[in-house]
């Protein structure tokens, strides 16, 4: 807010239409993919306020890390759905066959609906999963069909069967993750086992230390419920208990999937080396050019830092690449952590 990003860009449909929302725009993208982006549409960007907007403020290093950290999970926040849609859902997926509504519950299942409110995403995705062994076993002697939700349909149901009122400062929804709990809970639990690829895991699942598949906190809700009864049946057969998720657990396992999801960790300085090159970075900043010596830069230390540094100084290095007749390089999340990895080497081996 303070650095104006909401005066062009919206979050969920609030601020300016000038540029994309960046809730939609930066879903399942770690941060250093994030960095990449916030470099790549700078021209754009530029071309699109020309004559509109005063001159783009500077950011520091410590405050892009923490505007980074805040578009990294903007999406972990509920999103709004329509209460009518998942009444329609509630009763086409067949929840009604064992959850009633109110107090009219047909005994199997707790009952849902008004007084009996699921507050959160994460408590959908807790409880989904926690009972999914059970409801399964269930589900096939009612003759209920296993229901899988597609995108979307999560976010309307869980507008239906959450609560009326916004809730308090100690409820469940405004709790948040915990990714370091997070991370010593999915080591716990032998995630890593089926959703990690070698060394670390057999890569049975997904791999949840890269996957897009999920983008906000309702789709991981839904992702948990789709594969609950193969992952149940795959469990059993290699003698895995299936781990039960208590309150906050959930969240904090989810926050720590947001960090980990899509990350570059260390990137490689004899890629970066490459990237230098092809991408122009050593015609201006090795020491013969107009920029600063970047092998010599204090300020490029994490990817982070880097955006702050390119975002800052891109008038000038806009204006010299149309002299020198050049494009406005374009950077993968991996061409980030490769550059700064490089010029971290070149740096300590001065």
């Amino acid at each position: 807010m303070r650095k104006k990003c909401l005066a062009c860009h919206s979050v969920r449909g609030t601020g300016g239409r000038i540029g994309p929302d960046l809730a939609a725009a930066l879903a399942s993208k770690g941060v250093v993919g994030i960095a990449a982006a916030m470099l790549n549409h700078y021209p754009r960007m530029i071309a699109a306020l020309s004559g509109r907007a005063p001159l783009l403020p500077r950011i520091g290093p410590g405050e892009t890390d923490d505007l980074l950290a805040f578009l990294a999970f903007v999406n972990f926040q509920p999103q709004s759905g329509s209460p009518e849609k998942g009444r329609e859902l509630f009763h086409q997926k067949g929840c009604g066959r064992c959850h009633g509504l109110g107090g009219e519950s047909p005994a199997v299942a707790p009952p849902l609906g008004p007084g009996h409110e699921v507050e959160s995403p994460t408590r959908l995705a807790r409880e989904m999963w926690n009972h999914g062994t059970r409801l399964a076993e269930e589900m096939v002697m009612r003759r209920v069909p296993w229901s899988r939700f597609a995108p979307g349909e999560m976010v309307d149901l869980l507008a239906f069967l959450g609560p009326a009122r916004p809730p308090r400062g100690g409820s469940e929804r405004a709790l948040p993750g915990d990714p370091g709990r997070g991370r010593r809970l999915f080591a716990a639990a032998g995630c890593g086992r089926c959703h990690l690829p070698p060394p670390a895991g057999n890569a049975a699942g997904p791999d949840l230390s890269q996957a897009g598949w999920y983008r906000t906190v309702t789709e991981v809700a839904a992702a948990m419920w789709n594969h609950g009864p193969p992952v149940s049946a795959r469990m059993r057969a290699r003698g895995m208990a299936l781990p039960r998720f208590e309150r906050k657990d959930v969240a904090d396992l989810i926050a720590y999937l947001y960090l980990m999801r899509g990350a570059v960790s260390r990137g490689s300085a004899g890629r970066g080396a490459t990237v230098a090159r092809e991408k122009h970075c050593l015609s201006c900043h090795a020491g013969s050019g107009p920029g600063p010596r970047l092998d010599a830069s204090e300020a490029i230390r994490t990817p982070a830092h880097f955006a702050a540094a390119m975002w800052n100084h891109g008038p000038g290095m806009q204006a010299y690449l149309a002299r020198a007749g050049l494009g406005w390089p374009a950077l993968s999340a991996r061409d980030v952590a490769d550059l700064v990895a490089f010029f971290g080497a070149q740096r300590r081996g001065k």
